[in-house]
């Protein structure tokens, strides 16, 4: 699903969203009107139902990672395509599942297998991804992979709750506090007292458990703190020039 900027002809920068294991969720919408009014393109991949799946939160799930990069690779060439994308700044935002795929494609054995999308990689986004060096999930070819892989060269920024139940902000902190030191463009911003999607409004403040036990709650000061944090980094790593803030 594509968005474009309300204003203007291009050729605009661009951004691939990567949902979550449930899929295209309201929140997914709320970060591409966010991204396209700021003046980005922005198309939201969809791995689920395309492949018949309804959800790909079961363990294992149905839908690989694999599977979800090689639709954002086609996403990332498919707007390099685009007259009114400026294809050699893009940038891909992934949540839980698609926060995942999106530190594989900023690493260097996993843009091994992009080609020329590679070069329009410019930045990365992860939002509450599994960081666990053992890795959460197995390949195509059934070989478990890495959670965040440690040969980072694309620049990338982990956005992550203190109180992740699901998906630990120590894995994320630890190991990139480690990636760093070795030079690896890679950071994050940890959000105290804050759970797993809590950019998602349908958790509501007082939060709720959802069916595989973990506890999600939305935390409004988190999501605009996040969309500050997003909106400066992007503009760093993808606009020519410096804008005005809106």
């Amino acid at each position: 699903m594509l968005f474009r900027p309300a204003a203007g002809t291009g050729p605009f920068p661009a951004v691939v969203l990567l949902p979550t294991c449930g899929g295209m969720q309201p929140h997914v919408f709320d970060w591409a009107e966010r991204l396209t009014r700021e003046g980005y393109v922005t198309l939201l991949v969809e791995s689920n139902t395309p492949r018949g799946v309804t959800t790909n939160c079961l363990r294992p799930p149905t839908v690989r990672y694999d599977e979800q990069m090689a639709d954002a690779i086609a996403a990332l060439g498919h707007l390099r395509t685009m007259p009114m994308v400026q294809r050699d700044r893009i940038a891909v935002a992934g949540f839980s599942f698609g926060a995942g795929v999106a530190l594989r494609m900023a690493s260097t054995r996993y843009q091994q297998q992009m080609t020329a999308e590679a070069a329009s990689l410019r930045a990365v986004a992860s939002f509450y991804p599994w960081c666990n060096t053992s890795g959460s999930e197995f390949d195509s070819r059934g070989i478990r992979t890495e959670g965040l892989p440690s040969d980072i060269v694309t620049p990338t920024m982990i956005f992550i709750g203190a109180d992740d139940d699901e998906t630990l902000a120590s894995w994320c902190t630890e190991r990139v506090d480690r990636l760093r030191t070795i030079g690896r463009p890679i950071s994050y911003k940890l959000y105290p007292g804050t759970t797993h999607a809590y950019d998602s409004r349908e958790s509501g403040i007082h939060g709720r458990r959802v069916p595989r036990g973990f506890f999600y709650r939305y935390s409004p000061g988190a999501t605009e703190e996040s969309w500050q944090e997003l909106r400066a980094f992007l503009r760093r790593h993808l606009d020519p020039e410096p804008r005005q803030p809106n």
